[in-house]
């Protein structure tokens, strides 16, 4: 049972929340393509938010709190859940599953670097911004990384002269 008595109104709100997330399980599958179910009551739904202390910070957006399953893997039971930051469990959703640009999978979207990777990437990308150029158009200078998009191909100055 819960902990806190709640007035008839947050008790209904609460009830409809559950009711939605139960609900939105049946149109869903995990990454390996098994149905997700709802495998709680509402009295266990209801303690596993009181006893995270984040039952005020649940919803949808940056900075709210959701309940997650584990690797984003199996059922909504008890042992399979945890209370996360909604963006983490977006960002867990993601990982493994195909990329939506390229239609395949995408196995190390969202997974650390090798230290010694990300030092490489660190070094490449100080060595680009140190590295200053002009635009021949405008001769406008600035970092090659940022000059490759605004100048250029794409330098102001040239769409001007193509109209004119």
């Amino acid at each position: 049972m819960t902990t806190k008595e709640y007035t008839d109104a947050e008790l209904k709100k609460l009830k409809d929340a559950y009711k939605a997330q139960r609900c939105g399980c049946k149109r869903r599958k995990d990454r390996q393509g098994t149905q997700i179910e709802m495998r709680m009551t509402f009295d266990q739904w209801l303690a596993v938010w009181e006893e995270s202390g984040k039952l005020h910070l649940r919803g949808a957006g940056k900075g709210r709190y959701c309940m997650s399953r584990l690797d984003d893997l199996g059922h909504y039971e008890e042992g399979n859940i945890a209370i996360i930051l909604t963006t983490e469990n977006c960002r867990q959703g993601h990982l493994g599953r195909p990329s939506k640009i390229k239609g395949r999978p995408s196995p190390r979207k969202g997974m650390p670097l090798a230290d010694e990777h990300r030092a490489h990437v660190v070094e490449s990308l100080k060595r680009h911004q140190l590295t200053t150029v002009v635009c021949p158009h405008c001769g406008r200078t600035g970092q090659l990384l940022v000059m490759h998009r605004h100048h250029f191909d794409h330098c102001p100055t040239v769409r001007l002269k193509a109209l004119s």
